[in-house]
């Protein structure tokens, strides 16, 4: 389930080590020109990653029930979503909504 507060304290850690070590990285970064590089490139790394991670396809479907249930999944990679959609397909059919397809990992139930 989204927003709950296991959830929430993941997110605050890593914005927190993510802020410390890019403050590191600008203070190392006025020392010398070689962290500044570096810094550039882990920061271009970083933004292709999160960029490639956003892009990927998202399924989502809501089965009638009962009981109702609305599933997630994320796709491994960010391409072939009509067969990752037919295999979602195919999990609810036979009964197990709650499975992860291939090419899929689950994200909500």
């Amino acid at each position: 389930m989204r927003g709950t507060p296991e959830d929430t304290k993941g997110t605050v850690g890593s914005v927190v080590v993510t802020v410390i070590v890019w403050a590191l990285l600008v203070f190392l970064a006025t020392k010398s020109v070689l962290f500044a590089v570096l810094g550039f490139i882990m920061l271009l790394i970083w933004v292709l990653e999160r960029g490639s991670n956003y892009l990927r396809p998202k399924v989502e479907a809501t089965t009638e029930g009962p009981p109702p249930q609305h599933v997630g999944w994320k796709s491994t990679s960010r391409f072939g979503s009509d067969e990752l959609e037919q295999g979602v397909v195919r999990a609810i059919e036979r009964g197990d909504p709650a499975s992860e397809p291939p090419g899929l990992r689950l994200i909500e139930l």
